[in-house]
């Protein structure tokens, strides 16, 4: 177990250049909050934070989750559907 650990501290990350939708809960500490927004902008420069209502879990499950799930599924949408189609 404890090699488990070793290696999770140990892991750095490599810069990720591509774009990278990441999903917050809005119930946490703001310095939670603006430490999540500097890691990931210095992993993934490109990456957008959308902050959910609720807490880690309550963010998934409805009512909640119907609204990340839903902004998800808009995103999920702009890449399938062609430039010229968008409305």
């Amino acid at each position: 177990m404890n090699r488990l650990f070793d290696i999770q501290f140990d892991y750095i990350p490599k810069k990720y250049h591509g774009r990278v939708l990441v999903y917050a809960a809005k119930a946490q500490w703001l310095t939670r909050l603006l430490q999540l927004k500097a890691a990931w902008s210095e992993i993934a420069p490109e990456s957008k934070i959308v902050y959910v209502k609720g807490n880690h879990i309550s963010m998934m499950r409805p009512p909640g989750g119907s609204a990340a799930a839903n902004h998800l599924a808009a995103r999920i949408a702009e890449i399938e559907t062609p430039p010229e189609f968008v409305p």
